[in-house]
């Protein structure tokens, strides 16, 4: 069994994670047969079997919120919204928690307080590039 996926954005403002379609669309599964048809002509027996969409945990800027969830709290930390990159993000991600938690600031890695979430954040559409 051959396991292939596809990565899509189809929707520009965020879903609701309670309520969102889990189907694989049509034009998603051919794509991905034309994709494997492409690389692997020669593949006995290859036809398409079942299919799952899922949401992608990515923030409204692209980068992880990483930092106090409310400034009234300060000892409430979150790291999350790393999308795919998450796990090759891990060493670091845990080293600015762990500043955080420890120092208060992230002191190790100078201007990733940008990362701590704000509402600013969370508008699709408004944040700019940030270093």
């Amino acid at each position: 069994e051959l396991i292939a996926e596809i990565h899509k954005v189809s929707s520009p403002s965020p879903e609701d994670p309670d309520n969102y379609n889990e189907q694989c669309e049509e034009g998603s599964k051919v794509m991905l047969a034309e994709m494997l048809i492409e690389r692997l002509p020669d593949l006995p027996g290859a036809r398409l079997g079942r299919g799952w969409a899922g949401l992608y945990p990515v923030t409204a800027d692209h980068r992880p919120y990483v930092g106090p969830v409310d400034q009234s709290e300060p000892g409430l930390i979150t790291a999350a919204g790393a999308g795919g990159y998450g796990i090759q993000l891990a060493p670091v991600i845990g080293l600015i928690v762990a500043d955080w938690v420890l120092k208060g600031s992230p002191a190790s890695i100078p201007g990733t307080e940008s990362l701590a979430p704000t509402p600013e954040r969370n508008v699709p559409g408004t944040h700019t590039a940030a270093a």
